[in-house]
């Protein structure tokens, strides 16, 4: 089943809204570009391929790079997706977008930034963030 892409999208605010008729189509304001679990489309409510890959393409409306998106999916999906009803709901852009700065700041996550010389976002400014909160692994 493909996603349905029914629910209008905020450019700028990048809230995230999805529901289920009573009839249980399921609804959508962004597509499925990246499919890594679930080939069948987008779900949530539960740890799953189709929760999975609707935190995979949710990080994508981010601007995350491929990578770093894989590595938080599951991070996602445990902290938001699976605790919505089965109607459905609404993750706020500001939210999630605090909630990537706070996980790309976790000693596991810039261990792996620092491995690979990726930053969140302009470089220079996150190494000095980074010097300060963790200079244990500072580059």
């Amino acid at each position: 089943m493909a996603v349905n892409v029914s629910l209008p999208f905020d450019f700028k605010r990048k809230d995230i809204v999805f529901k289920r008729d009573p009839d249980g189509q399921t609804h959508f304001n962004i597509a499925q570009q990246w499919v890594s679990h679930s080939p069948d489309g987008f779900e949530w409510g539960y740890v799953g391929s189709g929760p999975a890959d609707f935190a995979l393409n949710i990080l994508r409306v981010f601007d995350l790079d491929f990578k770093l998106a894989f590595l938080l999916h599951h991070h996602l999906e445990r902290e938001f997706l699976v605790r919505f009803p089965k109607e459905g709901g609404a993750i706020f852009g500001g939210v999630i977008n605090a909630w990537i700065g706070e996980e790309c700041a976790t000693p596991d996550i810039v261990r792996w930034l620092v491995s690979r010389s990726f930053a969140c976002s302009n470089f220079e400014e996150w190494r000095e963030l980074l010097s300060e909160h963790h200079p244990e692994v500072t580059p």
